[in-house]
């Protein structure tokens, strides 16, 4: 008589294909579950089967975002620093990329003087851009004046 050793042992035998298969019942049944397919792998983050982790850093992130932009990030707003010059600076101060200086109350770079104008320096631009404006005003009356005289009188004005 064939003794089948799975018997009695807590195996349980499966035929599969014409082959035997010893298989582990379920504790407390005596009855097999088949096993479900295994399931699809991960293509990336985004790919279902979502993990505890993963919900739990969604939640955290926008609450992180609208904690820090909105109640930290506004609180920080007094006093602010130049990385580049290692000053600290108001809000109406910036770097100026031509000069590569902070510039209190920077307007803009005015390239005809080389220079950044600011809060500071509005005077000094003032009295560039205003003595600029005579020495032209007296060179247009000095032509005006010239080109009178050569209308009335040619030969005079050769002499």
């Amino acid at each position: 008589m064939d003794r089948d050793p799975c018997v009695g042992s807590g195996w349980l035998q499966m035929d599969v294909c014409g082959r035997t298969r010893r298989v582990t019942p379920i504790a407390g049944s005596g009855i097999v579950k088949p096993r479900s397919p295994p399931p699809l792998p991960r293509v990336n983050g985004w790919s279902w089967q979502i993990h505890t982790p993963q919900v739990v850093v969604w939640t955290m992130l926008p609450a992180l975002a609208f904690t820090s932009f909105v109640i930290f990030i506004p609180l920080f707003t007094d006093t602010c620093y130049c990385h580049l010059c290692g000053v600290t600076v108001s809000e109406r101060d910036k770097l100026c990329t031509a000069c590569n200086k902070c510039t209190a109350g920077f307007d803009h770079h005015f390239m005809w003087l080389n220079n950044c104008v600011g809060s500071r320096n509005y005077w000094s631009l003032f009295t560039s851009v205003g003595s600029a404006l005579a020495w032209l005003l007296c060179l247009t009356a000095i032509l005006m004046y010239l080109m009178v005289q050569y209308w009335v009188d040619k030969e005079g004005l050769r002499d």
